[in-house]
């Protein structure tokens, strides 16, 4: 609504912490309540978001009635942390999908195996599964807190095939109100 808040008073608020692309935000990822959406416009392997892709999908989180969502540029989830420690955080939890976790997970970003640990000590993650990924568990990951979530219908968290679908405007994953954000701004055609 053009309003900017505090970071300092959701990071309180909202120790749950959902970053990812949200591109588009799915039922399956509207369905994480409780939670502060973060969303980088610097992606560790995909590199930036311009401000426009940016716009569309914090408006399609907030037609879908979910706020807040925080903006940063941090690809990293030690980038993340240092954001939310910097705003008051002491206890994060971070939300992400299998897709994600895997990438975090990936060895090359890390000067030890024991680094995320290190810098990320009240620090724990839940693994959301997704349908025909593996969930990584190296090294790295068992030096974490971190524990796979219940979820029912995996493949609702896909929003790639929405994306790839003919019509995405009219998606079984999407809520009415983000397909007809998506219908509006003919986004994905």
């Amino acid at each position: 609504n053009g309003k900017f808040h505090r970071v300092v008073d959701y990071v309180r608020k909202y120790p749950t912490v959902y970053p990812g692309a949200f591109n588009p935000p799915t039922k399956k990822h509207l369905s994480v309540e409780d939670c502060l959406y973060e969303i980088s416009q610097q992606h560790y392997y995909k590199g930036g978001l311009s401000i426009e892709d940016m716009l569309h999908r914090v408006r399609m989180l907030d037609a879908a009635g979910r706020k807040p969502t925080l903006l940063t540029q941090a690809p990293r989830f030690i980038d993340k942390h240092v954001v939310l420690t910097d705003a008051g955080a002491d206890q994060i939890e971070f939300v992400m999908g299998a897709d994600a976790w895997n990438i975090t997970m990936a060895a090359h970003q890390y000067s030890s195996t024991n680094q995320l640990n290190e810098h990320l000590p009240h620090t724990s993650f839940v693994v959301m599964p997704r349908q025909g990924i593996d969930i990584v568990d190296n090294q790295i990951a068992k030096t974490l807190n971190w524990s796979t979530a219940p979820v029912s219908r995996m493949d609702e968290f896909n929003s790639t095939t929405v994306r790839a679908s003919a019509d995405p405007d009219k998606h079984t994953y999407l809520t009415p109100e983000v397909a007809e954000y998506i219908r509006k701004h003919n986004l994905y055609k």
